[in-house]
């Protein structure tokens, strides 16, 4: 009787056996890779950093494979010992890849900065959330005697400026009550002071995609923000800072600056986000 050609002969499920086996190493690289992804993601956000336990628990994976890749982690420094909470957390060598994507996105953006600060004459920033922390990117000062510049040495609060109210907008409400808890003291009259007051700040800026700050973290300072994306996804936030004397009279134009320029740069950067378009500025964006 003739075989099939479907039938299996010797010959050939021996090479089956061989080619699953030279599949089998890429196959594992693939996975190791994907498992320390996952655990570096767990580690993200947590300034105090996570038990062996807990990191377990966040990946899905077991607590051996995790103490092993965590390990391994340790000794090309993505990982460090935590020796005041006693976990793990994120370690220098995250810190150095962060910093070069953030000086790549900063002088790629800095055109862009720079023109808006000529286009609406006040201070632009660009700020971004760094292991739970508001940290300032960039500035640039417009030439005029009376502006707002930044401090690069303060702990910027994020409930109360523009730019954190714009990059906690696009966490969660779960990551949003814990990243506040801290820094919800209102510095001024106009600060709110209950975290159901903040969501419901929250929800208004999911909702029209603009955060402001009307003399909430000082007297005098006043600000207009929005999130903008790079291409892998990174959330900045770029935002106009404005005397108080100014602000009511150019709030509208300013924001309307900025839904520009946060378009340009994310087209520049080749990002692709359905956004809708606020009043004033689809004239513009089409231009």
């Amino acid at each position: 009787m003739e075989r099939s050609l479907n039938d299996s002969s010797p010959a050939s499920s021996s090479g089956s056996r061989l080619r699953r086996a030279a599949q089998r190493p890429e196959s594992a690289a693939l996975q190791l890779v994907s498992r320390m992804s996952a655990i570096l993601r767990a580690l993200e956000n947590q300034p105090v950093g996570l038990s062996l336990g807990q990191i377990a628990k966040a990946t899905g994976l077991p607590r051996a494979t995790v103490h092993r890749i965590v390990d391994a982690l340790e000794v090309e420094q993505f990982v460090a010992a935590d020796t005041l909470y006693g976990g793990v957390r994120l370690g220098p060598a995250v810190t150095r890849l962060a910093a070069s994507a953030f000086a790549d996105f900063k002088s790629s953006v800095r055109p862009f900065l720079d023109a808006l600060c000529r286009r609406v004459q006040e201070t632009v920033v660009l700020t971004t959330m760094r292991h739970g922390r508001l940290t300032l990117v960039d500035q640039v000062p417009p030439e005029r005697p009376l502006h707002v510049v930044i401090s690069p040495s303060i702990d910027l609060n994020p409930c109360y400026t523009a730019s954190g109210k714009s990059l906690l907008a696009t966490s969660s409400d779960t990551e949003i009550v814990r990243v506040i808890k801290p820094w919800l003291n209102p510095p001024t009259a106009n600060a709110i002071g209950t975290i159901p007051e903040f969501m419901a700040q929250i929800a208004e800026i999911r909702r029209t995609g603009v955060a402001y700050d009307d003399e909430e973290v000082a007297e005098g300072a006043c600000g207009v923000a929005l999130d903008v994306r790079d291409s892998s996804g990174a959330i900045y936030s770029v935002s106009v800072c404005v005397p108080s004397v100014r602000y009511h009279r150019h709030v509208a134009e300013i924001r309307d600056a900025l839904i520009v320029t946060r378009d340009q740069i994310e087209n520049h950067c080749g990002v692709r986000i359905l956004r809708e378009v606020l009043p004033g500025a689809e004239q513009e964006r089409r231009a």
